[in-house]
């Protein structure tokens, strides 16, 4: 897989998924517009395609929301790199593609706006702006190619189309 580049968007802890996906609008469209405004009132309308999640413990604590990962992905999210994240939210991430890292350390390598090169099949994550780099567990092979594949619905579809030959 190759290197992820992207600005930082960062965040504390304890973002839960009804902060990512409002239970409280109707619609996947109406949802995207609502995403983290809860906390970050412009973030629908900040965020850039490229752009990764820095953030603190416990993200994506609280209900399994599809919708709480689908919209990073719509808003053209690449990577969320967390000091910790619920296991349900990490799944779902893996499920629909969107790569997924827990680092012990890394909201402290970054600040706002910084430039992260994220290597996950290495487990290097690099502060561009500062040149200063962490360490994180390398993805098994397995997971990269589910995420290369685009999550696990197209991993499928793709196994069934070669067992049907």
């Amino acid at each position: 897989m190759e290197k992820i580049n992207g600005r930082v968007l960062k965040f504390g802890n304890n973002i839960n998924t009804t902060i990512m996906a409002p239970s409280e609008v109707w619609g996947h469209a109406e949802i995207i517009k609502h995403t983290m405004t809860a906390i970050r009132p412009n973030f629908p309308k900040e965020v850039k395609p490229g752009d990764v999640i820095v953030a603190g413990t416990n993200w994506g604590l609280g209900s399994s929301r599809n919708e709480a990962t689908r919209v990073f992905i719509e808003l053209g999210i690449k990577a969320i790199v967390a000091e910790s994240i619920a296991r349900l939210y990490y799944r779902n991430c893996l499920a629909y593609g969107l790569p997924a890292v827990i680092c012990n350390g890394v909201t402290k390598l970054f600040k706002e706006g910084d430039q992260m090169q994220l290597d996950i099949s290495k487990g290097e994550i690099k502060n561009i702006t500062t040149g200063e780099k962490l360490m994180s567990e390398p993805m098994p092979e397995f997971i990269l190619t589910l995420l290369e594949k685009g999550g696990i619905l197209p991993l499928i579809v793709e196994k069934n189309k070669q067992t049907s030959k």
